[in-house]
């Protein structure tokens, strides 16, 4: 019985032909994500024994991209934020804790002076900012 349009454009039967192989890593989308059936999906946090499950745990464009920064860096694992709002509060939420306290420059990018009046006071951290050109006339 032959597939109506409707069913191919969900279910296509195309493939791509084999041996093909490209130097360089495809972008995998994030969103859109296809197992063989739903006994299949694993939904954990080691992705090194799963593999693949969702974009939110890394695509493999971020995985290999982040396993050759740390080959590069002679590092042990490296971790990609999609941004730096996102590095930032990843290491202020991985490291510090309640009665810490932190220095920000006054110049700092307004969301990140945000995370710090909201979120990380809720926490018990506190935070003083400082004039990030307090040692300029020392340059000189």
């Amino acid at each position: 019985m032959s597939k109506s349009w409707k069913t191919k454009l969900i279910h296509s039967d195309a493939k791509i032909p084999q041996g093909y192989r490209s130097l360089a890593t495809p972008v995998y989308r994030g969103s859109t994500t296809v197992f063989p059936s739903a006994a299949a999906v694993r939904d954990t946090w080691d992705q090194h024994r799963v593999g693949y499950t969702y974009g939110l745990y890394g695509t493999p464009t971020v995985l290999e991209l982040a396993a050759r920064i740390c080959e590069l860096e002679s590092g042990k694992h490296t971790i990609l934020t999609p941004g730096g709002q996102n590095a930032i509060s990843l290491i202020n939420l991985a490291l510090l804790q309640a009665g810490d306290h932190i220095l920000i420059p006054a110049s700092v990018y307004f969301p990140n002076r945000k995370l710090a009046t909201t979120l990380l006071t809720r926490f018990g951290v506190s935070a003083s900012y400082y004039d990030p050109m307090i040692g300029a006339a020392s340059l000189h």
